[in-house]
């Protein structure tokens, strides 16, 4: 009986929190209403602790914060250990000179991307940054992708004045068309923003 009533409350107390969750001002906490938009299911603590952190840094490097969720969306799915894999294999044959071979075949499982917002593995190394710590600390990796794309966005300013953001994922002309088209997807500013091709 005691463990039917702490079931019970459990739920009441989950489903309290869903139903807070769902009286959030989407005036007040516009990124945090995007995120949700994006993926529905989201943790709703997760994705207010991510607002937050967008928020943060967005004000920080003078960023949209729009762009920033975009990103995040197409790059991991707003999922914090994400990680991008490419699986190779080589197979060889050794054979004896009584022409008893034997097939051997190496599979290589490489990451090439890590977190939330998929830092190359020659950014990890550029930077000197920590996989478990990029995959675990929201606002280490938040901050961080924020101060990547601000300098990427100056870098590229001059040669894609309105779209330097995609430059977060490539300058090489065909690449960035590609991403620029692939985040604007998931871009959800305010009705009345212009800045959907910024």
């Amino acid at each position: 009986m005691r463990y039917l009533i702490m079931i019970s409350f459990a739920i009441a107390i989950w489903t309290n929190a869903d139903i807070a969750w769902c009286k959030v001002n989407c005036n007040i906490h516009k990124t945090y209403c995007s995120i949700v938009k994006l993926k529905p299911k989201i943790n709703k603590t997760f994705a207010m602790k991510l607002s937050n952190e967008i928020y943060k840094a967005s004000k920080l490097y003078k960023l949209d914060p729009y762009r920033l969720v975009a990103i995040a969306r197409q790059e991991s799915y707003f999922k914090m250990s994400a990680r991008n894999k490419h699986t190779k294999s080589h197979k060889t044959i050794t054979c004896n000179e009584w022409e008893v071979c034997t097939n051997v075949v190496t599979t290589t499982v490489t990451t090439s991307d890590f977190g939330l917002f998929q830092f190359h593995i020659s950014t990890m190394k550029t930077y000197d940054l920590d996989i478990i710590k990029v995959m675990t600390d929201m606002p280490f990796t938040v901050n961080f992708a924020a101060k990547l794309l601000a300098h990427k966005m100056k870098i590229c300013e001059k040669l894609w004045p309105n779209t330097s953001w995609a430059c977060y994922n490539s300058a090489n002309p065909e690449a960035h068309q590609a991403y620029v088209k692939a985040v604007n997807r998931w871009y959800l500013g305010n009705k009345n923003d212009s800045n959907k091709d910024k």
